[in-house]
């Protein structure tokens, strides 16, 4: 598990809109894959119907829905308190936009966090945020391989041996 703290502005949430125009991206071709099948694509997650998690939710804003073949992208909205400890069967990384709380691993706290703020899980590692504050907060995600947020590795599974 990495924790890096970005020293980057709050940057307010009001302001993040898609401001680039669509792609043509038609006369480029991948060595690898027909990329012919997949057109770029521009999100608004205002436009994206929010999932709930218990008191939790998320919005996915990339996918394979989209033609992102390799990775999920999502925004999180975490009221006050700690979710249950999880694991994912994917590699997650998360920023914090707005907000400020702690981390934990395991049972423990092993950090704050506050808007910059950026950390990586590994397959198979049990974590939570918790919103330690009275607003919302709110993060980007990003994980792969593809799926869904909700995935989860049961309790008893242990990280992958390696």
């Amino acid at each position: 598990m990495v924790v890096v703290g970005a020293m980057a502005p709050p940057i307010p949430l009001d302001d993040i809109h898609p401001t680039v125009p669509r792609l043509d991206l038609s006369a480029r071709q991948s060595a690898r894959l027909d990329e012919g099948a997949v057109a770029p694509s521009m999100m608004d997650e205002r436009g994206v119907t929010p999932t709930l998690m218990g008191e939790r939710s998320f919005r996915v804003l990339v996918s394979p829905e989209v033609g992102c073949r390799w990775m999920t992208q999502f925004t999180g909205v975490i009221p006050t308190g700690r979710a249950p400890l999880h694991a994912h069967p994917h590699e997650e990384a998360v920023y914090i936009l707005a907000g400020s709380g702690r981390l934990w691993i395991e049972e423990a706290p092993v950090g704050d966090l506050r808007p910059g703020s950026v950390v990586f899980f590994p397959i198979g590692v049990r974590h939570t945020l918790e919103n330690t504050e009275r607003e919302n907060m709110k993060v980007l995600g990003a994980f792969s391989p593809a799926g869904s947020p909700q995935a989860k590795l049961s309790p008893v599974r242990q990280r992958p041996a390696g």
